[in-house]
């Protein structure tokens, strides 16, 4: 029984120096990305975060995806990363439909939390992402607290490692809950380890993380030790810039961006 966060643990071991991460101000490697997580994860199993327990993350792309995600996982805890276009009713189901007790949130999207905090009564811990906000620990900060030591849950491939939720087009969006197994089947059946002897490959993602092809990314990308170069939201200017600057061999776009 595979947990995903060993893609991490194996690609740390296996290519500790190369660059994990690129995200729009930061660059990490896999070795202080490991650090990192095991940091975030031992932080969130202080506040009671354990087993079985969903971690929100309402944020556009970046960098801390990727450790809430791995974090979460070590803990054998669910990231359900919610559509930030949601409306405030919509946000509302999806928080409180899969008993989120832990959410991250950028401060563009915490004025619409603010707003409806008063209906999510299971929301006990809320951590800012990218601001300060009196009463409330910050990102960097709260995962700075926590010791560097590797966690590790023994999970039920069964359990849910991820939720996410569908467009609802037509009705209030449906949380779809994938599994270990599922994730890791999927993940060890299209990629090939981390190898240190070859070039590194290079994936862009700009497709929001909140979408199955952007989180599947998360962990395909970091078992395969390539180097995730991760853009906030999908701009053609910035895009061509990253694919140049970066050597980006690999990327996922759908028709829309193409056009």
């Amino acid at each position: 029984r595979m947990n995903t966060a060993e893609f991490l643990t194996i690609s740390a071991a296996i290519v500790p120096d190369r660059v994990a991460v690129v995200g729009p101000n930061e660059r990490v490697t896999y070795e202080e990305l490991q650090s990192r997580v095991n940091r975030l994860a031992n932080a969130l199993q202080a506040i009671g975060v354990q087993k079985g327990q969903n971690v929100g993350v309402m944020a556009v792309n970046g960098p801390e995806f990727v450790e809430i995600y791995y974090a979460s996982a070590a803990l054998g805890a669910t990231m359900v990363p919610l559509n930030f276009r949601a409306k405030a009713e919509e946000l509302v189901y999806m928080v409180d439909s899969t008993d989120v007790s832990t959410l991250f949130i950028q401060e563009r999207y915490f004025g619409i939390y603010e707003s409806v905090k008063d209906q999510l009564p299971k929301v006990k811990n809320v951590i800012t992402m990218d601001f300060e906000k009196p009463g409330l620990p910050a990102f960097k900060s709260f995962r700075d607290s926590g010791e560097d030591i590797p966690v590790f849950t023994d999970i039920d491939e069964k359990d849910p490692t991820i939720i996410i939720f569908t467009s609802g087009t037509t009705s209030l969006p449906k949380g779809v809950v994938l599994s270990y197994q599922a994730l890791t089947a999927l993940v060890v059946n299209t990629q090939s380890p981390a190898d240190p002897t070859g070039e590194q490959e290079v994936i862009l993602v700009s497709v929001p993380f909140f979408h199955i092809a952007g989180a599947t990314t998360i962990m395909s990308a970091i078992f395969s030790g390539r180097r995730l170069v991760i853009l906030p939201a999908f701009d053609p200017e910035a895009w061509l810039k990253a694919v140049e600057t970066e050597g980006v061999t690999h990327a996922f776009v759908v028709p829309t961006m193409l056009k």
